[in-house]
């Protein structure tokens, strides 16, 4: 059958496609923090810990996600033996900055890849229950950890140094959570992105664009070269949260399926669209390792 025959087949029904990438949990994440962030508030350790501009940056965590349930944005810190429970434990950030003045989330400059925040976050998840070095002796380990030391070792574990290793020796030492506040940068937390490409045509389609055929278009979504790292992808009938899902992929930081690379290299994650949907208005939902959910971007056509 020509292409024609094939149009014409396809005027008795027309499917309207929807591309609104959407958080599909309840919960909704706009961008704020990245997985394998370092995370500042105020602490014991603050009144030695003073900056120029009077904040007192005395403790340190890394970002390790959202939880499944409804307990929020989670941290790994290393907490004194007064705390309950003491030592290297994983916590709520509500709980990590514990009503006390809280300085932001940063990282190094360049930042982690997704791989390498998938290995920061790995590495702190599995120091936990480790005691807190009170004495920062052994600020990085291996068997216990002061908070500013988990942070810095985590970092160098997956290959990055956030502060100069003079600060940690001889008369720099102890490292402390100002030191390494300052020789970070905040992070520039991002949503995702998604295109929709159009096969025959060669180019991404605009928004109530007209075409052809669906199983020429594919989704393509990129979390960038320095964010979390995609988890998501699934197409619903009707409605973005409770529609019927005619397609998932689900994946823990890595790029499966098709991988495509842009000019600039940028590195995106490509779908096929189904083909053979009933009728009806289609939604693309995805969202990346931190919670951060896709920025909307509807492009709607129609075969």
């Amino acid at each position: 059958m020509d292409s024609t025959s094939g149009q014409m087949n396809r005027v008795a029904w027309r499917l309207t496609l929807a591309i609104a990438l959407l958080l599909s949990f309840a919960r909704v994440h706009a961008a704020q923090f990245e997985i394998g962030d370092i995370l500042y508030r105020d602490g014991l350790a603050g009144w030695e810990n003073v900056n120029p501009w009077g904040t007192h940056i005395g403790h340190a965590g890394i970002f390790i996600g959202y939880s499944a349930g409804d307990q929020g944005a989670m941290v790994v810190e290393s907490v004194p033996d007064n705390e309950n429970p003491p030592g290297v434990r994983k916590s709520r950030w509500v709980d990590f900055v514990a009503g006390n003045p809280y300085y932001g989330n940063r990282t190094t400059t360049p930042g982690p890849d997704s791989e390498q925040r998938r290995r920061i976050s790995l590495f702190a998840v599995n120091r936990i229950g480790l005691p807190y070095d009170g004495n920062h002796l052994d600020q990085k380990g291996p068997g216990e950890f002061d908070c500013v030391g988990l942070t810095e070792f985590v970092y160098e574990a997956a290959g990055l140094n956030p502060t100069p290793n003079s600060f940690e020796t001889g008369l720099g030492w102890p490292l402390t959570p100002l030191e390494q506040y300052e020789h970070t940068t905040p992070t520039v937390a991002s949503n995702p992105q998604a295109r929709v490409w159009d096969i025959s045509a060669g180019r991404y389609l605009s928004d109530g664009e007209a075409t052809i055929e669906s199983n020429d278009l594919v989704v393509r979504v990129s979390d960038g070269d320095r964010g979390s790292g995609l988890r998501l992808l699934k197409i619903l009938r009707t409605d973005p949260v409770a529609g019927q899902e005619v397609f998932r992929d689900e994946t823990a930081y890595s790029y499966l399926g098709s991988e495509f690379a842009d000019s600039t290299g940028l590195r995106w994650k490509e779908y096929a669209v189904p083909d053979n949907l009933a009728d009806g208005i289609y939604f693309a939902v995805s969202l990346d390792q931190a919670g951060n959910e896709i920025s909307v971007r509807s492009a709607s056509f129609s075969v």
